[in-house]
């Protein structure tokens, strides 16, 4: 599918006045003018899409559905504007007035052209990251099914449909008492009624009271017992949730890289140029890969080794010895060798299936727009007097996108990288800086 929708900008002016004003400028009567720019073609143009019917049946399955896709989009989205002032004329005491509406750009083309064609080559850095979180993802999502960690939230369900199980059973115990007490009070003293028909020969002021202090007694116990039965409801969603978990979780990395924006100041005339509409537009290119996939979640058999049991399998070993050498958070400060520790450990037939997709968008916005008043709201001369009566700028953003998803054989291992912590990072430079002081005072 090309790219098959235009839009149309429009703008109305309309410039009249209240009466003569000759004596002190030129106006017209009453004229209106309209005008319109069309945008470029926008919509999506698929280039590569290759389809899959039964992918439902492949997600249920827990295996990949994800196809070949590329494909460019294109996004405008407009912001219509408003600009009205007026001008009087001091020897006829006529104002004159100028309203505008819609697209107050004037048509330039370095605010609403469509931006260049975005770049159809993945970014190394942004997929380097995403790797590496995928990975990192991928670890913490296994680590969480751990056998202990089950038995674990299995005790916690268990727990919490028993105890408020039991305070109900209790609860139950305590208004029988306090009824059969309240309901003798209610009566002073005398036997209460066995049956329905000992219950309906007491008539009149007993009965009456007898029926006020069991709905008393049955309200204020009743009011306990709701938290108790959400508790109680809560647990087993909880445990039918535990029970269906699937053999299969999703995880996912992100990588972004974004280029330095190139800004074009371009200015509109209002008025004689006694307001103007400054227009700030910033064209940048933002690229962002995402990798993503599913592991396989396995808990371990009894016949397994007491040490996986709590939850330590051998493919932590090796990220275990890398934790325990002296300094290598300093280490990883610098470079990502943990993370590559992690990968290599790790096997890769527990990753169930994964997928890689980019976006690298050019990006065209001219919505930090802002009117400039030269003389302020008012202006006044010899012979007129200008007034500003409303301001509302017109904005325009483009975003032209290349798309592209493949389905990955294997999650490929992350790059080894060094790279000096930036101006984000600051706790990691006090640790630097900390470390620095205890070896200089050692």
């Amino acid at each position: 599918m090309a790219f098959t929708r235009r839009e149309t900008l429009h703008n109305r002016e309309h410039r009249y006045r209240t009466g003569s004003v000759a004596a002190c400028f030129t106006w017209p009567s009453n004229t209106t003018t309209f005008g319109q720019v069309t945008t470029s073609l926008m919509g999506e143009d698929v280039l590569v899409e290759y389809k899959n019917s039964g992918w439902r049946n492949q997600v249920d399955r827990g295996i990949s559905a994800t196809t070949r896709f590329v494909a460019e989009q294109r996004q405008f989205e407009y912001v219509p504007g408003f600009f009205s002032f007026r001008i009087k004329c001091k020897t006829t005491n006529n104002w004159a007035y100028h309203d505008e509406e819609g697209n107050l750009s004037q048509g330039i083309s370095a605010i609403i052209d469509l931006p260049p064609v975005a770049s159809t080559v993945i970014s190394q850095y942004a997929l380097a990251q995403a790797i590496q979180g995928a990975w990192r993802d991928a670890r913490q999502k296994q680590g969480a099914f751990k056998g202990s960690t089950f038995m674990a939230e299995l005790r916690d369900t268990i727990r919490g449909i028993r105890n408020p199980a039991r305070g109900m059973r209790r609860g139950i115990d305590d208004y029988h008492k306090a009824a059969t007490r309240n309901a003798r009070r209610a009566v002073n003293g005398r036997s209460l009624p066995r049956n329905r028909d000992d219950y309906r020969r007491m008539g009149g002021p007993s009965q009456r009271a007898l029926d006020r202090a069991l709905s008393d007694t049955w309200l204020e116990h009743a009011f306990g017992w709701v938290p108790l039965a959400n508790d109680i409801g809560d647990a087993v969603v909880a445990g039918i949730r535990l029970s269906r978990r699937q053999p299969r979780v999703r995880f996912h990395g992100f990588g972004e890289e974004e280029s330095n924006p190139s800004i074009v100041r371009t200015t509109v005339s209002f008025g004689s140029s006694q307001w103007t509409l400054n227009y700030d537009t910033s064209l940048v290119e933002n690229q962002s890969v995402r990798v993503y996939g599913a592991v396989r979640l396995e808990l371990a058999s009894l016949g397994a080794s007491k040490a996986e049991e709590f939850g330590f399998t051998q493919k932590d070993f090796a990220p275990a010895i890398w934790e325990a050498i002296p300094y290598s958070f300093f280490v990883d400060y610098f470079s990502n060798v943990g993370d590559v520790v992690n990968a290599l450990s790790f096997p890769k037939t527990d990753i169930a299936w994964c997928a890689r997709t980019f976006v690298n968008a050019s990006i065209r916005d001219s919505t930090r727009a802002r009117f400039n008043r030269i003389f302020g709201s008012t202006l006044e001369t010899l012979t007129s007097k200008w007034e500003l009566l409303r301001e509302e700028p017109s904005s325009m953003y483009w975003s032209r996108r290349y798309v592209d998803r493949i389905e990955y054989n294997d999650l490929p291992l992350p790059q080894l990288r060094f790279e000096i912590p930036g101006s984000k990072d600051w706790r990691k430079w006090l640790n630097i800086g900390a470390l620095a002081n205890l070896r200089l005072f050692s």
